[in-house]
């Protein structure tokens, strides 16, 4: 599976040791830095879309009984019994792995 960074966390990092080695007066080493920077730069973005979490939240007195939402966009769904078992909401597509507060004690 793919691995997605932020761009300018990875740089700050790399100028900070870049800065460092510059202190030292290891010019050598603080252009490597300086290079890395630039290729980092060059690499095209990815398009990604961000991943929201959620749970599907029970609307009667038990799982069974009337319906869920979801706990992210609020959007109904009647028949619970069928969609507790979807991994993703269809409505938002949050992911259902977010655990309830009172299991996760």
């Amino acid at each position: 599976m793919k691995e997605y960074i932020e761009r300018a966390v990875a740089v700050k990092k790399f100028e900070n040791y870049r800065r460092d080695c510059e202190e030292e007066n290891d010019e050598r080493a603080a252009q490597i830095f300086e290079d890395c920077i630039s290729e980092l730069m060059a690499i095209p973005a990815a398009d990604v879309a961000e991943v929201r979490h959620g749970r599907w939240e029970f609307l009667g007195p038990n799982s069974l009984i009337k319906g869920c939402m979801c706990g992210t966009c609020s959007v109904c769904h009647v028949r619970s019994v069928y969609i507790v078992n979807t991994a993703i909401c269809p409505n938002c597509g949050a992911r259902m792995d977010k655990e309830d507060e009172h299991e996760a004690g």
